[in-house]
């Protein structure tokens, strides 16, 4: 999965507020970013915040929100096995796109597939949860989009992975909808926390450099 450098949201829970934080301080050299205080939801800094973006794998982020709320919902549980047609196998193979191979005919448990949608970021992995909760991609995509109109997200979604440049959603919408994922399913920080996971046997290395510990964007106090 291609990474979208120039876009960056951050969400920032303060325990300790530092006295000398200044906005004019901090100088972000992506195109738009979104800093904000995870107890108030408070915009602590902006810069062109509101401008949608192709948002790359954060994509992964709406989808992941709506399986949790399945979870809790009781309509589908972790141990729920989800059947892998041949178009999310073919998917699972293809070139450029970050990937765990998936065996048509084969099932995944939805935990599983969890992990590989969060740790390695496998794209094929979200059409699969897609196809599970409303029997095709394209009618999960037509949920995620009413999920964000619900949420008063400025967003727009074409696909469930972020392989789609069509994906739009702006960076302080991207600092709302994680808020709201950490409020609402705060299990998410169990998965995002890894740095790695072992599925059918083989290890994944996670895809954010902030948990990779041989990256220099290592960052020790990250959970996702």
């Amino acid at each position: 999965m291609k990474l979208s450098k120039k876009f960056v949201c951050v969400v920032v829970a303060f325990s300790l507020i530092f006295g000398s934080f200044s906005a004019a301080a901090i100088d972000v050299t992506s195109y738009g970013a979104c800093v904000m205080d995870f107890e108030s939801g408070e915009v602590l800094y902006s810069k062109d915040a509101q401008t949608q973006r192709a948002p790359a794998s954060i994509t992964k982020i709406m989808t992941l929100y709506m399986l949790f709320e399945k979870l809790d919902s009781g309509e589908i549980e972790k141990t729920t096995p989800v059947y892998i047609s041949p178009y999310v196998s073919q998917k699972s193979h293809e070139r450029g796109a970050s990937n765990i191979p998936l065996a048509a005919g084969d099932s995944y448990s939805v935990e599983e597939l969890i992990n590989a949608m969060v740790v390695p970021s496998a794209c094929a992995a979200c059409t699969a949860i897609a196809e599970k909760l409303y029997g095709s991609e394209a009618a999960f995509i037509e949920k995620m989009n009413e999920k964000a109109l619900e949420m008063g997200l400025f967003a727009h979604f074409t696909d469930t992975s972020g392989l789609s440049d069509y994906n739009l959603i702006s960076a302080q919408s991207v600092a709302v909808l994680v808020r709201n994922f950490i409020l609402n399913y705060p299990d998410i920080l169990n998965y995002t926390k890894k740095s790695g996971v072992y599925i059918r046997g083989k290890y994944y290395k996670t895809t954010n450099f902030l948990l990779d510990n041989t990256s220099e964007y290592f960052y020790s106090y990250a959970d996702g």
